[in-house]
């Protein structure tokens, strides 16, 4: 096996960085929602009364639902991107063209960000950009077995 690029070192810790501050999140969001309601009765209610054809939920219904589903979400993901890192770290073929999946996913996404929510977004957009570029080097891809 090739001996592991400084960079994939430092993408692969930066991307267990984000892995964690996901999940982080994502249990935050959780613990949010679940605050305000109790989870099983309120949801069984919900389901009940939109049967019964009752009052609509309220905002705060809405907003403890869409925080629970963005907390799922986000743990998911954030999962994900541990698996995603320890492959960075360890090697593996699959996970480099994952890799080159989500960040060119985050550089559109940065593209759209930029007019949307600011110039802020491009030095997200650049550091997407180097990332993918350096994915493509010969010595990564040799890492890689590519």
């Amino acid at each position: 096996m090739a001996e592991r690029p400084i960079l994939i070192t430092i993408i692969g810790a930066l991307t267990a960085l984000v892995a964690i501050i996901l999940i982080i999140a994502g249990i935050i969001c959780l613990i949010g929602s679940t605050f305000h309601m109790n989870f099983v009765n309120d949801i069984a209610k919900a389901i009940y009364d939109s049967l019964q054809k009752k009052d609509p939920p309220s905002l705060q219904d809405i907003t403890n639902y869409i925080s629970l589903g963005t907390g799922i979400i986000l743990i998911i993901v954030g999962f994900i991107y541990a698996v995603i890192a320890f492959g960075f770290l360890n090697g593996w073929s699959i996970v480099w063209y994952l890799g080159i999946i989500i960040y060119a996913i985050s550089a559109i996404s940065c593209i759209v960000m930029i007019f949307t929510a600011g110039a802020m977004n491009i030095i997200l957009l650049v550091i997407s950009l180097v990332i993918l570029y350096y994915l493509f080097r010969p010595r990564v891809k040799e890492f890689f077995k590519i």
